[in-house]
């Protein structure tokens, strides 16, 4: 309860700002990170899988750093894998994509996406022309692997990791991963259509582009 009022507290305290930040011509989205993961401000936002699925609820989305700041109270120099709280970070990150409201996915960094930003997500990243113009600046071996993914639906590999890693960025397909027979992690790339369920898909198909944009900017989500 106490990490939930200091979160909320430090949010009505960014609105209440936001006017001024915005004046002083100040990076809004930047400012708010800071203050929010500042461990000056706020320690140990996140002790739990319920309060991970508040803060990302909060803000729409997290990337893996972020929830590891979140839990640890401030920024982890190196692995958080040898942190005291790796173990609790790793229980939560695998928790909260279990729940089934958190998207884990790769997009250039880790990310935690809750519901709320799926059907704008999704509205934008199928968009015939916001793809086209996507492809457009991809390398000729990332549009070749592009192109497997959309005939197969979802692509097991191994290799093309430099083209594998255009595709995440630019958040064409769904990267994630899963264990192999072999102990090992495999990258599965997919289309967001074969992820995505009727209802999400139904929200999308609701919204046109200019108001997907304009609700993943304001979760401080977008590309150039």
């Amino acid at each position: 309860m106490a990490a939930a009022c200091d979160v909320r507290h430090v949010r009505e305290g960014v609105e209440l700002l936001r006017l001024v930040i915005e004046l002083a011509e100040v990076d809004v989205e930047k400012w708010r990170d800071d203050l929010l993961y500042n461990p000056r401000n706020i320690r140990n936002a996140v002790r739990n899988v319920a309060d991970a699925l508040a803060l990302l609820e909060e803000r729409g989305w997290m990337t893996l750093s972020q929830l590891v700041t979140a839990v640890v109270g401030g920024p982890v120099k190196g692995s958080w894998w040898s942190h005291p709280k790796g173990k609790l970070i790793f229980h939560i990150a695998n928790e909260v994509e279990r729940t089934g409201d958190v998207l884990v996915a790769k997009l250039g960094k880790v990310v935690f996406m809750h519901r709320t930003l799926w059907p704008a997500f999704l509205r934008l990243v199928t968009d015939p022309a916001w793809r086209r113009d996507a492809a457009r600046k991809l390398s000729p071996a990332a549009r070749r692997l592009l192109a497997d993914v959309d005939k197969a639906g979802t692509l097991r590999l191994d290799g093309d990791k430099d083209a594998r890693a255009e595709l995440e960025r630019s958040g064409l397909v769904l990267s994630t991963s899963e264990h192999t027979d072999k102990g090992h992690h495999a990258a599965v790339l997919a289309t967001w259509g074969s992820w995505a369920k009727a209802d999400v898909a139904a929200a999308a198909g609701a919204l046109d582009r200019p108001a997907a944009e304009t609700r993943l900017r304001a979760a401080g989500l977008a590309w150039e």
